[in-house]
């Protein structure tokens, strides 16, 4: 199979792609022109593109199989975290449409819950954020993200799988803004 994945060179997105290939697949990265290729094994097909201006985006899916989509912006205003997340996503996703690829992985956050209403546990029947203004640019964009996926999805019967991931860390990444305090090599965190 081949895996297009966005996003590719963050944190999370070089971590899919190493598994991508552990696993024998394909695997096409899409990474903004600027940026510096990690140095991946062979087999990864590189595609320079910036989501938010792209020309040309529907050619990133000629012979995809199956999209994971983690290309968001985790940092900056409203204004830029918007842009990079939600324009982006709805650039990217309207030359999807455009393309034969019915399968689509979205990689969201554990931000887009309501935590006023989590209860005991909290599972994929927990509601989402809906008074997403309070809840600063990062939260604001996922959801708008989700809603945008949600609804590109639905409109063209494409199998969607939704990953709402906590706190990721691990080498090179190993402190987070919110995540608690770090006693030695263990980090506590605390919340509802």
């Amino acid at each position: 199979m081949k895996v297009l994945v966005t996003g590719a060179n963050g944190f999370l997105g070089q971590q899919v792609v190493d598994q991508l290939l552990a696993r024998g697949h394909r695997v096409r990265a899409l990474i903004r022109p600027t940026a510096v290729p990690p140095k991946w094994a062979e087999g990864v097909e590189l595609f320079h593109a910036d989501l938010r201006a792209h020309d040309n985006l529907v050619s990133a899916f000629d012979g995809v199989d199956a999209v994971v989509h983690a290309a968001a912006a985790t940092s900056g205003n409203e204004d830029i975290q918007f842009a990079s997340t939600v324009v982006a996503t709805e650039r990217f996703l309207e030359a999807m449409s455009q393309s034969s690829v019915k399968r689509l992985v979205h990689v969201s956050s554990i931000a887009v819950y309501d935590w006023k209403r989590v209860g005991k546990t909290m599972d994929e029947q927990t509601p989402l954020a809906s008074e997403i203004y309070d809840m600063g640019p990062y939260t604001m964009a996922k959801v708008w993200q989700e809603r945008v996926v949600s609804r590109y999805a639905a409109a063209h019967g494409w199998e969607l799988t939704t990953m709402r991931p906590g706190f990721i860390w691990g080498p090179k990444h190993a402190v987070i803004a919110g995540m608690g305090r770090r006693v030695g090599r263990i980090y506590l965190m605390f919340g509802p």
